[in-house]
């Protein structure tokens, strides 16, 4: 994730979340030899899970506790691709990714974010009390096989857009405790 440093920390944040999303054009150009082509909604898949991954990045470039953070950069790259929906499909065989599938393995991955981003709050937010309200407004669906897709999908973007917003809240309150010192 190298780039150009901004001015602040949430300036940094909101051009992060924006470069997650890639047009057809482009993602033809970067697919790996062999791959399937890219159709319309192979296209806003692989962007929703840039963004999950991206958003999991972010917290962890946020985190200033020493600890929290080295683990945070050491799982949350790539976590995605490890959640449980993804590989019990995997294992069963089931290599098709479904709609219904790839939002209960957002949605999996999305409860881990939310984990850590309630850590990250609690531990270097000087007043939590508004990310945390903002954020049990917006439960993360449990990702299993009996909720209803559309509510499993409504719950995954409205807990993403929440996660957004904590994102920058975090940044602000870095950039307003440490003077937009940059990009840690």
């Amino acid at each position: 994730m190298a780039e150009e440093m901004p001015e602040n920390l949430e300036a940094w944040v909101f051009a992060m979340v924006g470069g997650a999303f890639k047009s057809r054009e482009l993602l033809e150009a970067e697919r790996p030899e062999g791959a399937p082509p890219f159709d319309d909604d192979r296209v806003i898949l692989q962007n929703w899970a840039t963004l999950v991954n991206r958003q999991g990045k972010i917290l962890a470039r946020l985190s200033v506790s020493p600890e929290t953070r080295a683990e945070l950069m050491e799982n949350m790259p790539g976590m995605l691709n490890r959640a449980p929906a993804w590989l019990d499909a995997h294992v069963q065989g089931d290599q098709a990714m479904t709609l219904e599938l790839f939002f209960r393995g957002m949605a999996q991955t999305v409860t881990v974010h939310r984990r850590e981003i309630e850590r990250v709050v609690a531990e270097q937010v000087s007043d939590p009390e508004e990310i945390e309200e903002r954020l049990a407004e917006a439960p993360v669906p449990a990702g299993t096989e009996e909720e209803d897709s559309s509510d499993l999908m409504s719950g995954v973007v409205t807990a993403l857009s929440a996660h957004l917003k904590a994102l920058v809240d975090i940044a602000h309150d870095l950039d307003t405790q440490f003077g937009g010192f940059g990009v840690p």
